[in-house]
C-alpha cells in the first residue's frame, strides 16, 4: 500500500463579474455595475404602471439570459466540468433601492438557474453565501470574510465527490 495520498491537481477559470468597479479598464465604454449586476438605471426609471416596470425588467432580464447562454454554450464546448454562481444581493444601505435590487436581482438569477438546471450544472449560490453585512466590503464588493466564503465554496464545489451528470446541484458554504 503506497504510504502517499495521492493529491488531485485542478485548474479553475473562474469567469465573470468578479471585478465590480471595472471603469477604468473599460476605455469609456459601460462597467459591469451599469451593464449588468443591477441596471440601476431601470430600478430608479418612472413608469407609468407595474405592467411598464414588469416588461422594462422583463426586456433587461431577457439581453442577460441570451448573453448568459451563449457564454454557458461557449464554456461546454470546452469538454470541461463547469460551475456556474448565482448573484448575491450586496449590502445596499438604503433600504428601498437594496429591496428593489434584490428582486430585479432574483429575475437574473432565475436565468441563471434555469439555465444550469437545463445543462444539468452545479450552481455555487452566492445569495446564500454572502448573507451578512460583514460579507461586503461596499455596496456590491465581497470582503476578506465575503471572499473566504466564495473561495470556500468554489473548493467545495471544485471538489465535490458527489454523483455527477444527476441534474442541478447547489453548492454553499
Amino acid at each position: 500500500m503506497n504510504r502517499y495520498l495521492a493529491r488531485e491537481i485542478f485548474h479553475v477559470a473562474l469567469l465573470g463579474d468578479s471585478v465590480f468597479d471595472n471603469a477604468s479598464y473599460t476605455n469609456g465604454q459601460p462597467d459591469v455595475i451599469s451593464q449588468v449586476l443591477l441596471r440601476a438605471d431601470v430600478l430608479e426609471r418612472s413608469v407609468k404602471s407595474s405592467g411598464e416596470a414588469f416588461g422594462l425588467l422583463a426586456e433587461v432580464t431577457s439581453q442577460f439570459e441570451g448573453q448568459y447562454r451563449r457564454a454557458v454554450s461557449a464554456c461546454l464546448g470546452q469538454n470541461l466540468p463547469l460551475v456556474v454562481c448565482t448573484i448575491y444581493h450586496g449590502n445596499f444601505e438604503d433600504e428601498v433601492f437594496r429591496r428593489r435590487a434584490v428582486v430585479a436581482l432574483t429575475l437574473f438569477n432565475n436565468a441563471i438557474m434555469r439555465t444550469a438546471a437545463e445543462n444539468r450544472l452545479m450552481v455555487v449560490d452566492l445569495r446564500v453565501i454572502c448573507n451578512e453585512p460583514a460579507d461586503y466590503a461596499n455596496p456590491v464588493e465581497p470582503s476578506s470574510i465575503g471572499g473566504a466564503k466564495i473561495a470556500r465554496a468554489i473548493v467545495n464545489a471544485v471538489t465535490d465527490s458527489g454523483p455527477s451528470g444527476r441534474g442541478l446541484r447547489i453548492v454553499t458554504v
